[in-house]
């Protein structure tokens, strides 16, 4: 017998009070999910533009493995904690212990497990998906979301290409000198051009840190998801339609008809957007998307007899896309256009980089110095990711820990697609519009909170209104609108699903096609909305059970030890350090530069494993030194902190020139060895050579300066000739000086 709500039996089980903290689990997810999309989260770290970034996602690490605890704790309350995908969740294990040895192996250990952790917990968050969203109502709720935040996507992208990026042209063209300081550019520079074509870019890209190509990665999850919601609701009224409904009188609205209609404008418009963004393997994905929507959606009976079949297909064929590239790539040692020429650089270097350590790999988020080293002559960019999955897995984590990751993804997605069986008898979520306007509040405020505080729009009381409070209102009716078409604020009609899980799972399957040129499973907020959308879709298939009695409560502190452990470990130095950091290197600061070196010396301390804020505290050392009476005591500082930095990243090239920089400002002949040690480590950086063959000619080494010029020149010559409007390679002002150097090291 049940015992009455809020009341537990004679063994301590409470079921409706552990059904309500899964839920409160399940809301959480998605809480998370849309904070993220309003936050400028890239999976890897910026020396040039502290922010609360790397804070934001060690935080949500910790908050998915409190939505684990929770889920852990419902379970055990109700007296069984029901798991299913056993066999994932022992990949997920086996996946972050082996990711956690290569964290440990990388050279740069505070990015490696910063980016361990979070790529564990992404993983974690899907398979909580698979364990929450089988109930229907979670699952309408979750689709609402997705709806909600395409809305949001959706109307900024239209607000950015209308008024925002043609105002941010014309001030650039009015202070041009202005803005190109600010950044930090000299005008002439390849930084100061790149600044420029980045400004002057049209493309809308939400809040996706500028960067267009994830925007349109999101863009296929979100999509796929408020089309199928749309198709759903639309399906419901032909339903009424056909059967007839006396109660509705001829003069009606159909109420289900009119908010299929308003969700698929949503959809529309987030395919106009996705074209917007002039993301072409996004445009390529999203119409393979939708060209598999167009099959599997009218034939999805017929297909589900022979799913397993057509799944092989659709894989062979995938396999056979990827060899047909890359023995092309392997023929030519180029692909078809610039763009993707680009890319083969990176793989072949990824290649390398797997070479170099086949068994843990560069180590998390470790990619950026690890290609550097093998970047060949001819590849223009420094990148921080090769731009595909099946690199980026074993570049990162080795070939044991890649081919993991790749398994899950592929698990993930058969059980996204598997066809619906007998359903679980999972305890039902709490029903009524009060519950679902609460859970909707949870997750409008968690977005607004990001929003405010960890995209720090709160500093100016204009700019919390303009880019935080009035997207939280469209944020707010987009959700509205999500939950009114599933059904969920009333009995008008309620839809059943099944379109939408079909065609999510073809937004998914482009979300992991676009992923062969872009990196949107390791950037954290489109990460997260796939593995939620995967993991919910996969929920809905059937999937054996296995009912945890004895070993609940084991569970439950397994999971609490996780998030505790997490968060005082690896989130509090993170938080401390990147506080301190903001206040050091914060923009027009008023704080006198001594001041500015003592709060980056704590920085650096606070956090012994950062690199990032060892180099903060050198610099601003030196700037300290300006003082004549501070010097010989600022400078040495700087020293410290600059070497502390080498041995904090050792094959960051970095961290050794900035040891150079310091040792040439303190009289230090070891200067000279320190940028040698930097060029090592970016051979193919000209700009950086030419600097070292400067300094080799101060020294009076004519015949090693005259050997790096040398290099410099032929490295020039092959990025023109493979591309020849490279931008990286030497500008005129550049070229100038190379002929001034190469005169005075007697290089013809």
């Amino acid at each position: 017998m049940t015992p009455p709500i809020g009341q537990s039996d004679a063994r301590g089980r409470s079921p409706s009070v552990g059904a309500g903290l899964q839920t409160v689990a399940a809301v959480g997810l998605l809480a998370i999910a849309a904070a993220r999309c309003l936050v400028s989260e890239v999976p890897f770290r910026s020396a040039q533009f502290p922010d609360l970034g790397e804070l934001s996602r060690v935080s949500f690490a910790v908050a998915i493995l409190s939505v684990a605890t929770l889920w852990a704790l419902g379970g055990a309350l109700a007296g069984t904690l029901r798991v299913r995908g056993a066999a994932l969740a022992v990949m997920i294990l086996a996946f972050a212990a082996w990711a956690l040895a290569a964290a440990w192996n990388a050279s740069d250990r505070r990015s490696a497990l910063d980016g361990w952790l979070e790529q564990a917990t992404l993983l974690l968050a899907g398979w909580l998906a698979l364990q929450l969203f089988s109930e229907p109502r979670r699952w309408r709720l979750l689709l609402a979301v997705l709806a909600g935040a395409l809305v949001l996507a959706s109307v900024k992208s239209l607000w950015q290409v209308a008024v925002e990026i043609p105002e941010r042209i014309r001030d650039f063209d009015l202070h041009r000198a202005e803005r190109l300081a600010q950044f930090g550019a000299i005008e002439g520079s390849i930084e100061a051009q790149l600044f420029e074509n980045r400004l002057r870019d049209p493309t809308p890209t939400g809040y996706f840190a500028a960067l267009a190509n994830l925007f349109a990665s999101a863009l296929l999850v979100l999509t796929a998801a408020t089309a199928g919601l749309a198709a759903d609701r639309i399906a419901v009224a032909r339903s009424r339609r056909r059967t007839g409904d006396a109660s509705r009188e001829p003069w009606q609205i159909d109420t289900a008809l009119l908010s299929g209609v308003l969700l698929a404008a949503a959809a529309l418009a987030g395919a106009v957007v996705l074209v917007l963004t002039r993301s072409r393997g996004g445009i390529l994905a999203g119409s393979v998307a939708f060209a598999a929507a167009v099959i599997v959606v009218p034939l999805r009976r017929r297909l589900a007899a022979h799913w397993r079949r057509w799944l092989l297909v659709v894989a062979t064929a995938f396999l056979a896309g990827v060899a047909a590239v890359v023995a092309y790539g392997i023929r030519f040692d180029r692909l078809p256009t610039k763009t993707m020429t680009f890319r083969w650089y990176y793989w072949t270097a990824s290649a390398e980089i797997v070479r170099e350590n086949p068994l843990l790999g560069a180590g998390p988020a470790n990619f950026d110095s690890a290609y550097l080293r093998h970047r060949r002559p001819a590849a223009e960019e420094a990148v921080k990711m090769p731009h595909n999955v099946l690199a980026h897995a074993p570049a990162q984590f080795g070939i044991p820990g890649g081919a993991l990751y790749l398994a899950i993804l592929v698990w993930m997605l058969a059980a996204a697609v598997r066809p619906r069986g007998p359903q679980l008898d999972e305890p039902p979520a709490p029903r009524g519009a009060r519950s679902i306007w609460a859970a909707l509040g949870v997750v409008l405020a968690a977005a607004l909170f990001a929003r405010l505080v960890l995209a720090r729009t709160m500093i100016d009381a204009n700019l919390a209104v303009l880019d935080a409070l009035l997207p939280a209102v469209v944020l707010a009716a987009g959700l509205a609108l999500g939950a009114w078409a599933a059904g969920l604020l009333g009995p008008d009609g309620t839809p059943r699903g099944e379109l939408a899980r079909a065609i999510l799972a073809c937004g998914l399957g482009a979300f992991v096609l676009h992923n062969m040129v872009e990196f949107g499973l390791w950037a954290p907020a489109t990460a997260m909305l796939f593995w939620l959308g995967a993991g919910a879709c996969a929920a809905q298939g059937p999937g054996r059970s296995w009912l945890l009695t004895r070993w609940r409560w084991p569970v439950v502190l397994a999971a609490l030890a996780a998030a505790v452990a997490a968060g005082a470990v690896l989130a509090r130095p993170v938080c401390a350090r990147s506080l301190l950091t903001l206040q050091a290197r914060e923009p027009d600061s008023p704080l006198p530069a001594a001041e500015r070196f003592r709060l980056a010396e704590q920085a650096a301390r606070s956090d012994p494993l950062d690199p990032l804020s060892a180099m903060d505290a050198a610099k601003l050392a030196l700037e300290a030194a300006a003082d004549p009476a501070r010097r010989a005591a600022m400078v040495g500082r700087a020293v410290f902190w600059a070497r502390e930095a080498t041995q904090r990243d050792p094959l960051d090239f970095a961290t050794h020139r900035l040891l150079s920089e310091v040792l040439f400002a303190a009289g230090d002949p070891a200067f000279l060895d320190a940028l040698a040690r930097a060029v090592e480590l970016n051979p193919q950086d000209m700009r950086l050579r030419m600097d070292y063959a400067e300094r080799l000619l101060e020294r009076g080494q004519k015949a090693q300066a005259a050997d790096q010029l040398r290099r410099v020149r032929d490295t020039n010559d092959r990025q023109r000739q493979a591309i020849p409007d490279a931008m990286q390679q030497l500008q005129p002002n550049e070229l100038a000086r190379l002929r001034r150097l190469a005169d005075r090291a007697g290089l013809p």
